[in-house]
């Protein structure tokens, strides 16, 4: 335990915390807490509380959160950073979300009566992107299921219309008069 100006800290000097090392004390008179100039892998220096770096509160020096932020909207290539992306990507993600998450209103309608997203979907926007613009995909279009039991893959999706859409509901019933 070093002292210093009688306040008590702990000495965390050439400690990491995240991408972040301890480098030294920082004298501030302002406060009693303990500051710690600290050197950050990216090369920035920063200064931090000593409980934050401990508590695991400070991992850097910001450039975590930015890197974090950055893969997050643009990890499958239609994410943006005002969370809206792309239309196809928008598709993709409340495809799965019907389909897996209790919690949708639609999942009855989906998940829980077995519809599921194909693997090679599931996982990679780009494989559905991909099928997507070669097979048609329109912004005046949406997913449409061939056979309502099964689930989405290759092989059971197409690009609809609304009217296409319309006549292919499980509860169609064709009305011959």
């Amino acid at each position: 335990m070093s002292v210093s100006n009688s306040t008590r800290y702990k000495d965390i000097s050439g400690q990491r915390f995240g991408r972040t090392t301890a480098h030294r004390y920082f004298k501030d008179s302002t406060t009693k807490r303990a500051k710690w100039v600290c050197i950050c892998d990216c090369g920035t220096e920063h200064i931090s509380y000593g409980y934050n770096l401990r508590l695991g509160v400070t991992k850097s020096c910001g450039c975590l959160n930015r890197d974090r932020t950055s893969e997050a909207n643009t990890k499958h290539g239609g994410c943006f950073g005002d969370n809206k992306g792309e239309r196809l990507y928008r598709i993709w993600q409340k495809m799965k979300y019907r389909c897996n998450n209790p919690n949708s209103n639609r999942f009855a309608h989906y998940g829980a009566r077995g519809v599921k997203v194909c693997q090679p979907w599931e996982k990679d926007y780009s494989a559905f992107k991909t099928w997507a613009m070669s097979n048609g995909y329109r912004d005046d279009l949406s997913i449409d299921r061939i056979d309502n039991d099964k689930g989405y893959s290759p092989d059971n999706c197409r690009w609809a219309d609304a009217k296409t859409q319309a006549n292919n509901r499980r509860k169609s019933k064709s009305v011959l008069i």
